[in-house]
C-alpha cells in the first residue's frame, strides 16, 4: 500500500497499460469530459483513468470497519470536485495516511456535501448514522464525525467508472489489485480474526476471495447488487452488533 503514497499521476506503479486499452479514457479536466461523444451516456463502460484513483478512504491503520466492494462511480461533479484545492489536499491526505484528522473516512465530511460521493455514502451509512445518533444521544454531525473514525473503505479497483465491465483477463494484470487484495487478506482478515475489527465485503465478493467466518461477513450475489447497508442487511446488523449498539 505505500506505493500509493508516492503515486506520480493516476496510475499505480504496474496498471500503466491501462492507457493502451480501449476501455479507459483520460480525459483531463470536466471540459474534454462534457464535450466528448460519450458524455452522459448511461451505458459508459470506460474506466476514467484522468480522476483521482480511489483504492481506500479512511485511516487503514485505526479503523474497526472495513467495507470492500468494487470501484468508485462516476459523476460528472467528480470532474469539478478533482480540480478543487481542498479535495486534492483532502484526497492526497487520505493516500499519505496523515492528516483529515476529524474525518479519515472523508466522504463523510459535510465540507464535500457537494461530492457525489459524500451523498453516496451517507445515504448508504444513513441507518448506522442514525443508530449512532440515537444511541449516544448526539447530534447528527457528531455522529457522522464518530463513524468516520471507525470506518474505512477498500475499493478492489481504484479507478471511477458508471458501469462496471472491466474483463477478468485485465483485472488479473493489475499490480492495484494484486496489491489491495493481498493487504485485505494479510492485515485486515488477521485483525478480524483476531477480534480488532469487522470485515464486509459488499460487492465483488469472488474477486476478493475471502470467505465467510466470524467477524467477516460475505453478500452473496443478490445482497451484492446493492451492496445495502440498511436497517435490515447484514452489513448493518453486523456493524451494530460490532460497535455495541445492539
Amino acid at each position: 500500500m505505500e506505493k500509493w503514497t508516492n503515486l506520480r499521476g493516476n496510475l499505480y506503479p504496474g496498471d500503466e497499460f491501462l492507457t493502451r486499452e480501449r476501455i479507459c479514457v483520460d480525459f483531463k479536466n470536466f471540459d474534454e469530459y462534457v464535450n466528448n461523444e460519450f458524455y452522459g451516456d448511461p451505458r459508459d463502460k470506460r474506466l476514467h483513468i484522468g480522476l483521482k484513483p480511489v483504492p481506500f478512504i479512511g485511516n487503514l491503520k485505526t479503523a474497526s470497519i472495513y467495507i470492500l466492494t468494487l470501484n468508485p462511480g462516476l459523476n460528472p461533479s467528480d470532474y469539478i470536485q478533482d480540480e478543487t484545492s481542498e479535495f486534492k489536499e483532502i484526497h492526497a491526505n487520505n493516500l499519505n495516511q496523515k492528516g483529515n484528522e476529524d474525518y479519515p473516512f472523508y466522504l463523510l465530511n459535510p465540507r464535500l456535501c457537494s461530492h457525489a460521493g459524500y451523498n453516496y455514502w451517507t445515504k448508504k451509512l444513513k441507518a448506522v448514522i442514525e443508530k449512532i445518533k440515537n444511541g449516544d444521544k448526539i447530534s447528527w454531525l457528531e455522529a457522522q464525525k464518530k463513524l468516520s473514525k471507525k470506518i474505512a473503505v477498500l475499493e478492489l479497483i481504484p479507478y471511477h467508472s458508471k458501469i462496471f465491465r472491466l474483463d477478468d483477463k485485465i483485472i488479473d494484470q493489475l499490480s492495484s489489485v494484486r496489491d489491495i487484495k493481498n493487504h485485505a487478506k494479510d492485515k485486515i482478515v488477521a485483525k478480524a480474526r483476531d477480534n480488532k475489527c469487522l470485515l464486509i465485503i459488499i460487492r465483488s465478493s469472488k474477486r476478493w476471495d475471502i470467505k465467510p467466518e466470524e467477524n467477516i461477513i460475505v453478500y452473496s450475489n443478490p445482497e451484492a447488487r446493492s451492496g445495502s447497508l440498511g436497517e435490515n442487511s447484514k452489513g448493518y446488523k453486523g456493524i451494530i452488533k460490532f460497535l455495541g449498539y445492539s
